[in-house]
């Protein structure tokens, strides 16, 4: 666009009718001059900057305290311009690769505050549906879409066939790993997870093997396994710390039961050192684990509310093999005294090392 010459004397008149506040649209046809022009003389005249473009002391900018100085955009304030013709090629034009964010990605920091800034946030059943509306068939492209009759690739294929054994493990652990980091972040959605599981009664209530296929598969499977197959250390839970529904948090501890933390706080309360459950013991078929551990006292404790016939088994056992080790063993009997003490001296030379026939008889 070429830019006319002007004469200094119109150069003067239109700088005389700027300062006695004429309308720009008069100013441009009385002296027949475009907007570019216009603004080069009022830079020009008006406005003097230094050769770093700063202001002088003293000097004031040309366009303060006046309006529609600047051009105003033609479609301001109005709503509904284009009309749907319109809209419409203009999101042809950009869609596909002719996007500019076409190939792009968010980067790990966007996506991650992004998740921050939808947290808490409600959407009401409009906006849901809206979103459900808009969202479907439009992500999946026709080769990725499953059709009528389409089976998926990995249906009724467990993680060993698809991936192999040594990697279905690792991808397991990953799994497992990633949702207790998710739960324990997000204790709310936990608790949800498990209300909806209260009351819900079991799939295989009220089937039979005539009625049902898959009662009769699961029991076909059964009975070919052998006795004994997973007894002892071919059992998967060998050497594992049982899960408990109950568990109490104390000091950052999970503890199985609210005895265990008050035994902790009383040992706490006289300055005992002691360590949760710090080691196993195994035997042929089964292992045991002490509770509580006090190395100054090179004493065990076992905490039982009450009596189970594996327990009694484990802890029989231990007292055979491991005669030289100190177990005190605090039940129903000796609970209460306990948490009156004050000092362990006293108490263990009383109830330390009972043989758990005697304990067994008392019940």
């Amino acid at each position: 666009m070429r830019i006319r010459k002007v004469t200094k004397k119109i150069e003067l008149k239109v700088v005389k009718q700027y300062k006695r506040n004429v309308s720009i649209v008069v100013i441009l046809k009385k002296s027949n001059i475009g907007k570019t022009t216009f603004y080069r003389i009022l830079r020009k005249n008006i406005v003097t900057r230094s050769r770093d473009t700063k202001f002088k002391k003293g000097l004031k900018p040309w366009n303060k305290g006046k309006k529609d100085v600047m051009p105003i955009p033609w479609n301001k304030g109005k709503l509904g311009v284009f009309s749907k013709e319109t809209l419409l090629k203009m999101s042809i034009a950009k869609k596909g690769k002719k996007h500019p964010n076409y190939g792009k990605h968010h980067s790990l920091q966007t996506k991650n505050k992004i998740s921050k800034s939808n947290i808490g946030k409600k959407r009401t059943s409009e906006t849901r549906k809206k979103l459900s509306i808009s969202h479907k068939g439009q992500h999946s492209s026709p080769s990725t879409e499953f059709k009528k009759g389409q089976v998926p690739f990995n249906k009724g294929k467990s993680l060993d066939l698809l991936f192999g054994k040594k990697k279905a493990k690792e991808l397991k652990k990953l799994n497992s790993q990633k949702r207790k980091q998710f739960f324990i972040e997000h204790p709310e959605v936990l608790k949800r997870f498990n209300q909806i599981k209260i009351g819900r009664p079991a799939w295989n209530v009220g089937l039979t093997k005539d009625t049902d296929k898959r009662v009769k598969k699961y029991a076909h499977s059964g009975a070919k396994t052998k006795k004994g197959m997973f007894k002892g250390q071919l059992n998967p839970m060998y050497g594992v710390p049982t899960p408990h529904k109950k568990r109490v948090n104390y000091n950052g501890k999970w503890y199985k039961s609210t005895w265990e933390v008050n035994v902790a706080k009383k040992l706490d309360s006289l300055n005992i050192q002691y360590y949760y459950e710090p080691h196993r013991f195994y035997f042929r078929n089964i292992t045991y684990l002490p509770d509580f551990y006090i190395p100054d006292f090179s004493l065990f404790i076992e905490v039982k509310g009450f009596w189970r016939s594996e327990e009694i088994r484990k802890l029989k056992s231990f007292q055979r093999k491991y005669n030289h080790l100190n177990i005190l063993i605090i039940d129903s009997r000796n609970y209460k005294q306990f948490l009156k003490i004050k000092s362990l001296e006293r108490y263990i030379i009383k109830w330390v090392n009972e043989p758990i026939d005697v304990i067994i008889k008392i019940y």
